[in-house]
């Protein structure tokens, strides 16, 4: 089973470093302090750097009773709780036309959405914090984005920092064609730098 701690073993392993840990408590030793430090913000960043199918939610926005201070904007709905990037609104008459809203706080701090579209749909990405529900393309990518900041700090090399950035940059996007085309049931081409490293 994938988890916070496997995929940070899969990362240290890629930067050579001898440390296996088995919590990410930053008190443990050096390499749990530096997983610790990067694991969770990195997850964020790369799930909200593509729609990802396994992290993509698409529901009915919950309409406020707050009056949009804006009067450009006729309906204000709520900011959904698990959201960690709102992506559209979906125009169910025509998906290629935009709907326009925008996202700000209230007098009271509450997050909105505001919009002109009556009965709107929100699809956005949400906050996946369990490995297992990860694609393993995406949780291959997220251990190689960990290395390229552990590598420094572990090993004082640049060249492993580097080396991890360029997997990285080179693996992510193989992870989001294989995310578009996941219901097409068609095998994915692999790219030859991925066989000859793995």
């Amino acid at each position: 089973m994938a988890s916070a701690v496997s995929i940070c073993n899969l990362a240290l392993s890629h930067v050579d470093s001898e440390g296996i840990i088995e919590d990410l408590d930053p008190t443990l030793g050096e390499e749990e302090r530096v997983c610790s430090l990067f694991y969770d913000v990195l997850r964020k960043q790369l799930l909200t750097s593509h729609a990802w199918s396994f992290a993509t939610e698409m529901v009915s926005l919950t309409l406020t009773t707050h009056t949009p201070l804006d009067t450009r904007w006729a309906y204000a709905y709520q900011y959904p709780g698990r959201c960690l990037k709102f992506n559209r609104i979906v125009n169910q008459a025509d998906p290629d036309t935009k709907i326009p809203y925008i996202i700000m706080r209230d007098t009271t701090e509450i997050q909105l959405i505001l919009t002109n579209e009556q009965n709107a749909i929100g699809e956005y990405i949400i906050d996946i914090e369990d490995p297992n529900e990860f694609d393993a393309t995406f949780e291959l990518a997220l251990s190689w984005l960990i290395a390229s900041h552990i590598a420094t700090p572990l090993t004082g090399s640049s060249d492993k920092r580097q080396h991890a950035l360029n997997m990285y940059a080179g693996l992510l996007p193989v992870a989001k064609i294989k995310d578009a085309n996941e219901i097409e049931d068609q095998p994915e081409p692999q790219a030859s730098w991925i066989d000859a490293r793995l």
